[in-house]
């Protein structure tokens, strides 16, 4: 439910920039865009947005408790004293970097939505 909440709110955050950048109708009208045709086509890349996201972040976060069952069940009672250290790698570090990779895909699919005039370059 969280991985689902933070894909929405990514997916709220990433539609009102393109609808402040590009006012209303300039918004709709990307959705008509390059022909009308493929407004269908649009609408759906923009609903399997927060989905992707989510079931991403989802898969990520529970490929790590699915390995560290793994370990449980292949060593028994050994894996007792290696344990927090597959804990820290897979919880922690694979978190920290599914983050980065969360945040990194937001801020790509902003940009897409806000006009070349108001982006800032670094000159």
């Amino acid at each position: 439910m969280i991985c689902f909440a933070l894909g929405f709110t990514s997916f709220c955050v990433i539609q009102i920039a393109g609808i402040v950048s590009n006012g209303p109708l300039g918004y709709l009208k990307g959705f008509i865009e390059p022909i009308p045709l493929m407004l269908p086509m649009n609408l759906v890349s923009e609903v399997s947005l927060p989905i992707s996201l989510s079931l991403r972040l989802f898969g990520n976060v529970t490929s790590g408790a699915c390995i560290s069952l793994l370990i449980k069940g292949a060593f028994g009672w050994g894996s007792v004293a290696i344990m927090p250290f597959i804990n820290i790698i897979f919880d922690i570090g694979f978190s920290l970097i599914q983050v980065a990779v969360f945040v990194i895909l937001t801020i790509i699919f902003t940009s897409m939505k806000i006009k070349d005039e108001e982006k800032i370059y670094g000159n």
